[in-house]
């Protein structure tokens, strides 16, 4: 059997289960697994679909993959090795793009950052640069589905200041190289960032500040990695109640507005307080106008069948998709089309307790199954 023309663009639009459940059934398919060309063709078509999968990463220890769909698995499942891989040591994901994951070994601190596709069940090693502390693998963005031609992705780590007073100061990895560059100096404000909720888009990094403590209302920084220029971004006036007086109680993140259902790529901010989610888009980056395109009380939407709902942790996946963790389930909720269904039960244990001394105890990853390459030295995990 020949995969040329029509054949070879279907398999390049397949996820890598069903391509390798093909392939098993039909030898000479094997040959286009191995061919540079199709596998740059199949993840930089992923680009371009909507994710089918999360993966939920306990505050604590463990990991679970699960479908975007409660009638459907397909493409989103991964092997059992991957999953038990990452259930071992002390991994943690800092992120997840295009079918890779930027992964951290808290328990080593020689090597302790690596890329991982779980669908392939290979792993790359990123050497560290010589000034690097294990306190900047807190500070990391990583993306893979901004550079369409190349096939690079962003691998940056934002270096903690040494002075109290100083700037950060940003670095990039180069693939290609293997070496670490140097970027620009960053002024973050007088706030804490949440790196783990930093996002990029457009060749803009969009890092949100913590809130609760006086004086500076939350922001959003904007920092253009081709420039150097950061600016503030000012969060919707409406956006504010209960963020200094009751922020243990208040949950602010920043999302993509994205993929294919969403032709207009900006960031979408979202807040839940008392048992209410809004969301605001951000309209015009350089002016910093936001527009209110959602809100609802959580019971409206099908998430509780009481007043009160304990959120164990939330996402936007695709743009338009709510993922939302409760106290044991997780539910999808359309935000076009406004309709809610329960998609599974997790396993982590929470406690409203636990989120007000540490944050979300359920930390979501939106994830789609490539045959994208760590790098030419990734190796295959091993079994144990």
């Amino acid at each position: 059997m020949s995969f040329n023309g029509e054949l070879f663009q279907i398999f390049s639009w397949l996820s890598v289960k069903d391509v390798c459940k093909y392939s098993s059934v039909c030898k000479s398919s094997n040959e286009l697994l191995m061919q540079e060309f199709f596998i740059n063709k199949q993840f930089r078509n992923m680009q371009f679909v909507d994710d089918t999968g999360f993966l939920i990463q306990y505050w604590l220890h463990g990991v679970e993959f699960h479908a975007s769909f409660s009638n459907s698995t397909k493409g989103c499942l991964v092997p059992s090795e991957s999953i038990e891989f990452l259930r071992s040591m002390s991994w943690r994901v800092v992120a997840s793009s295009n079918g890779l994951l930027c992964i951290k070994n808290m328990g080593d601190e020689r090597n302790p950052l690596f890329l991982f596709n779980p669908a392939t069940k290979t792993l790359l090693k990123i050497p560290l640069a010589d000034n690097f502390e294990m306190k900047d693998l807190n500070n990391i963005v990583f993306d893979c589905n901004e550079d369409e031609i190349s096939g690079e992705y962003l691998l940056m780590v934002l270096k903690s200041p040494s002075d109290w007073n100083a700037d950060f100061h940003s670095t990039f990895y180069s693939p290609k190289e293997q070496i670490w560059k140097d970027g620009h100096a960053i002024n973050l404000g007088e706030r804490g960032i949440l790196f783990e909720n930093s996002i990029y888009q457009n060749g803009v990094v969009y890092m949100i500040s913590d809130w609760g403590r006086p004086f500076f209302w939350p922001y959003i920084v904007a920092y253009n990695i081709k420039n150097g220029v950061s600016r503030f971004l000012k969060i919707p006036i409406s956006a504010r109640e209960g963020l200094l007086q009751d922020y243990p109680n208040c949950k602010l993140k920043i999302f993509k507005n994205e993929k294919s259902a969403n032709l207009f790529k900006s960031i979408i901010l979202v807040k839940y307080y008392k048992s209410v989610f809004t969301v605001w888009l951000l309209i015009d980056p350089e002016e910093g106008s936001w527009n209110r395109i959602f809100k609802m009380r959580a019971k409206a939407m099908g998430l509780t069948q009481t007043n009160k709902l304990h959120v164990a942790g939330f996402t936007v996946q695709n743009g338009n998709i709510s993922l939302v963790a409760t106290q044991d389930k997780v539910y999808r909720y359309n935000l076009m089309e406004e309709n809610c269904e329960e998609l599974c039960k997790h396993g982590c244990k929470d406690s409203v307790e636990f989120q007000y001394l540490y944050g979300d105890s359920v930390q979501f990853h939106s994830f789609i199954s490539t045959f994208r390459t760590c790098g030419p030295d990734a190796k295959k995990i091993v079994k144990h």
